[in-house]
């Protein structure tokens, strides 16, 4: 058999997880996920939303379908959910001392960038709709 390249193994592992850690009700609010559909609610107050609009890959803090462009000096909770999506499809933020989770610095960039790179983007290390497309539903 063929061994598979590490992104391709990645891909297959988080395909995997996401057909079956739901079913086991392994997942918790805050982890990346396959959602099933409902209502948008208010977001808990210092965590992830736990109300699912969207179906695809997600994180919990911003759940909208396509939410904003993200860019260096955004931050928030859509931010963290670009961040949580990266590292999900295996491309880290290199945390610093001056960028923390959910501020879009230039580590956020260059992760983006990277993603970007690898699903055929134009990598301006800028998360609009097509990369959010891409965070959202990845190739399974």
């Amino acid at each position: 058999m063929k061994a598979l390249g590490r992104a391709t193994a990645s891909a297959a592992l988080a395909a995997l997880a996401l057909a079956l850690l739901p079913a086991a009700g392994l997942l918790a609010a805050g982890t990346a996920a396959a959602a099933p559909t409902a209502t948008v609610g208010a977001a808990a107050e210092g965590g992830p939303r736990t109300d699912w609009p969207v179906t695809g890959v997600q994180c919990g803090w911003d759940v909208r379908t396509t939410p904003p462009t993200v860019r260096q000096g955004s931050r928030g909770a859509t931010v963290r959910e670009a961040q949580c999506l990266l590292d999900f499809w295996g491309v880290p933020v290199s945390w610093s001392d001056a960028e923390a989770e959910g501020a879009f610095g230039e580590a956020t960039a260059d992760a983006t960038r990277r993603f970007q790179r690898q699903r055929g983007l134009t990598p301006d290390g800028i998360v609009g709709a097509e990369t959010w497309a891409q965070l959202r539903m990845g190739p399974f």
